[in-house]
């Protein structure tokens, strides 16, 4: 299996059987406990499905749901059967999910969006006086008294972004109501059944100009309470001293505080613009699903990212946005780049992270290592039930929590093949209808970010695969796979293939930056003496920026001047150099391309001694024949380069002795 595995380690989470055939639920009901702490009389009524592990196979690993009702924004587990939910309404319910049993515990919140258990307290983080955004009615909160801005009355989040627009200053509105609009942390004792007391206010006076930047999602480690506060729309970065001046708490923003059972307060790490979904790993580890559309500052392209979250970390945000290469050796890099959009929850245990999202009709996504991503589509249950707020874990069960008021229950290990990510019919149809980028015993193309395999008769035993990526820019390998010099994917059919009218199907992700080369193939373990060896059974390289290039950029090249005029044309583009020679053959002599740095420690070290880098090429690695004209394409160095000297040479041997033989040598400066 590939490497860069996220470090998650085993839980020791307790069990739970799950009976409930026959479980009981509606809607609120209830009502707050007494002043002796019992609990009122549950509600109860069927759910919505039988939740039973049998049939979870057949289903995709959707065993069921279960319908609190409400508009649920936030779950945590009290113990080992019951959890506590919060809605819009501002309730806390208790949700025994062995008999469907629910009771209101806690009213006259004012929108908690996140909770959490330590020892015997319950965290809560709640909006106060926030404008609430769009999913609420206007007049109920008007009449409660709540002070509605803007962002309140637009349809559309566009609305939103230009009353917030220009990140040189808030507006006049914001800064008229802004001491009127602050979020805080609550803390409530638990008794023996469950119930809420003892009210504390732990933190307060944190900016939230509206729902979404504010004190999102909350977990624990079983030490500590984490809550991450977003960072409000509106350049209040250029305002912090305005801001102080008012009372509230400006270095809150954009930060994950840790609480600890005393109600002790600290920021944690800094520089997030959103992390809807956190979540600590059985190890303690606590992972972030960063929020980093708009605001104008993704540079990448990269609209989400996943966060391994350290101790006095800073991640980059306003000074950079969260989704770009960090500028300097400050800004901590996302252990994943997450192909999805707008994260609204994320969950951690020893074998991934899970994060699921709004923009993609719900999807829940597993990151299991640095670019492998598992989609689960439970939205093909619960088509419009799209928003899930909050993600538990019982005996390998996902608890789904939804704004839409459900809990949908799925089985991650029960997929009749595992979840790997399944293209849709008409999407298989596209890719079979376009151009394989290698033909082999797979067919192999490249479709956007994915890199699928497809065979047209096989079985179920298929061999593993082959993957190993090599980036344009070494520093975008992993810390462990650097000495190696590229990403190790290896996969196994079992995992990330299906077979569907006959034809064998697998596909992974690639990796988000940019990508020299693709090595891949299919191999077959053998036992020689009690120890292993890999026989391949086939193999091909794929030279990327050299099929993007002849796709996008040849006409452009072919209108500017070659730097080398030889029996190649020399073009240098960027950072590349651009071989052309038009007509030829095909078959061409291999490349000689000697790279002198300015300077000269900037060789590598086993280098040095001959005073240049040796970047010689073959043709068929790094060319190719296009409408009749060979194209080869070489990216240099990202050092300051004095010269290069590059040309073609031809092998021979002579009494057994290899001999070399220059056809021809030119040599490019790049001095003033």
């Amino acid at each position: 299996m590939s490497g860069a595995r996220l470090p998650v380690s085993p839980s020791a989470g307790g069990a739970l059987a799950l009976i409930l055939a026959a479980a009981l639920l509606v809607g609120c009901g209830g009502g707050d406990g007494d002043e002796d702490g019992d609990l009122d009389e549950p509600a109860s009524a069927l759910a919505a499905e039988p939740l039973l592990l049998e049939g979870c196979r057949e289903r995709g690993g959707y065993c069921g749901m279960l319908t609190p009702g409400g508009q649920l924004t936030a779950a945590a587990w009290l113990d080992e059967h019951r959890m506590y939910l919060a809605d819009l309404e501002g309730s806390i319910r208790l949700l025994d999910v062995r008999t469907g049993e629910l009771w209101t515990v806690l009213t006259g919140l004012s929108m908690p969006q996140g909770l959490a258990v330590l020892h015997d307290r319950l965290y809560v983080s709640d909006l106060g006086n926030v404008c609430r955004g769009m999913w609420e009615e206007q007049e109920r909160l008007e009449a409660a008294g709540f002070i509605l801005l803007p962002p309140c009355r637009l349809e559309s989040s566009a609305g939103a972004d230009r009353f917030f627009a220009g990140r040189d200053s808030p507006s006049d509105l914001v800064w008229e109501h802004l001491g009127n609009h602050t979020a805080r942390i609550l803390s409530f004792r638990i008794d023996g059944a469950g119930s809420l007391d003892d009210e504390r206010v732990v933190l307060d006076k944190i900016i939230a100009i509206d729902r979404d930047h504010s004190p999102n999602g909350m977990t624990s480690d079983g030490e500590y309470v984490y809550v991450s506060i977003g960072y409000p729309r509106g350049g209040f970065e250029r305002k912090v001293d305005q801001l102080q001046g008012m009372s509230l708490r400006p270095e809150l923003m954009g930060t994950i505080a840790r609480i600890d059972p005393r109600g002790r307060v600290d920021v944690y790490a800094r520089g997030f613009r959103n992390v809807y979904g956190i979540s600590a790993g059985p190890d303690g580890t606590i992972y972030g699903a960063d929020n980093d559309a708009r605001d104008g500052l993704q540079t990448s392209g990269h609209l989400e990212e996943l966060n391994e979250i350290r101790e006095g970390g800073f991640y980059g945000f306003p000074e950079y946005g969260t989704n770009i290469a960090p500028l300097d050796e400050n800004v901590i890099e996302p252990v994943a780049i997450l192909p999805g959009v707008a994260s609204t929850a994320a969950y951690a245990n020893e074998d991934g992270v899970y994060v699921s999202y709004l923009q993609l009709q719900g999807d829940l996504r597993r990151v299991v290592e640095r670019f492998d991503y598992e989609t689960f589509t439970p939205t093909l249950v619960y088509a419009e039930d799209i928003l899930t707020t909050a993600i538990l874990e019982r005996e390998k069960l996902l608890y789904l929590v939804t704004l839409k008021g459900n809990i949908h229950v799925i089985d991650p290990d029960s997929a009749p093949v595992p979840f790997g990510m399944r293209l849709s019919s008409q999407d298989l149809y596209r890719v079979l209808t376009s151009d394989p980028v290698i033909h082999s015993e797979y067919d192999v193309y490249i479709d956007g970010s994915m890199i699928i395999y497809i065979r047209e008769s096989c079985t179920e035993e298929e061999k593993p695969f082959i993957l190993h990526i090599i980036p344009v820019h070494g520093d975008d390998i992993s810390p462990e796979r650097k000495e190696h010099g590229f990403e190790n994917m290896d996969f196994f059919f079992d995992r990330y293939g299906w077979i569907e009218d006959g034809m064998c199907i697998a596909l992974r992700f690639l990796p988000a930056y940019d990508i020299e080369e693709v090595i891949t193939g299919q191999y077959v373990l053998n036992e020689i003496k009690d120890s292993a060896a890999t026989e391949t059974v086939w193999l091909k390289q794929l030279y990327l920026p050299l099929r993007a290039f002849l796709s996008e950029e040849l006409d452009r090249i072919l209108a500017s001047n070659p730097v080398i005029r030889s029996e190649y044309d020399v073009y240098f583009d960027d950072s590349r150099l651009v071989y052309i020679k038009d007509p030829c053959a095909g078959e061409e002599k291999s490349f000689s391309l000697h790279v002198y740095p300015a300077d000269p420690d900037a060789i590598p070290g086993d280098r040095r001694e001959h005073g240049f880098e040796n970047l010689d090429f073959s043709f068929d690695r790094y060319g190719s024949v296009a409408n009749g004209k060979c194209i080869a394409l070489r990216y240099l160095p990202s050092y300051d380069i004095d010269f290069l000297r590059t040309g073609q040479y031809t092998l021979g041997e002579v009494d057994g002795q290899t001999t070399f033989e220059t056809v021809w040598l030119e040599e490019l400066s790049f001095g003033e």
